[in-house]
């Protein structure tokens, strides 16, 4: 992506300055700095999922990418649609607590704790197993006066 300039939550340059490569403290909170997101960063599901920071187990509003894929599972293409939709983590760990052969599959799983909808619409999208969540980013701010 030419011309967006990527902008870290912390300023984890100034921790990458700060501390010394080489000892173990300095390893490790560059490390940490190097691992963090940055604003206008897609996360793929595969990497991190998002965190709750609701009593309701779900997380905040983010933008979604969607992917198609094909019936054995591999990837198609991405969707070019923008979606907007939260994760429900009290619903992942949920499963997680199921005994094992109560589990579905893990990407079963995954679909089912995705609320997406396309944005400027409340009509919810159906996942299925072609049409699955690949990627997702935090929403900006609004821009306030």
């Amino acid at each position: 992506m030419k011309g967006i300039i990527k902008m870290r939550l912390i300023d984890a340059d100034l921790i990458e300055k700060q501390f010394d490569p080489d000892t173990w403290q300095g390893e490790m909170m560059i490390a940490i700095a190097k691992g963090l997101p940055t604003v206008n960063e897609w996360i793929p599901v595969s990497k991190r999922l998002p965190v709750a920071c609701y009593e309701s187990g779900n997380s905040e509003e983010i933008l979604i990418t969607l992917g198609w894929f094909y019936n054995n599972g591999d990837f198609n293409e991405i969707d070019t649609e923008q979606y907007i939709g939260y994760f429900n983590e009290g619903l992942y760990n949920d499963y997680l607590g199921c005994e094992e052969d109560e589990r579905l599959e893990m990407q079963e799983i995954l679909d089912d704790c995705w609320n997406v909808y396309q944005k400027g619409r409340s009509v919810t999208v159906d996942l299925t197993t072609n049409r699955r969540v690949i990627a997702w980013q935090v929403l900006p701010e609004k821009y306030e006066l």
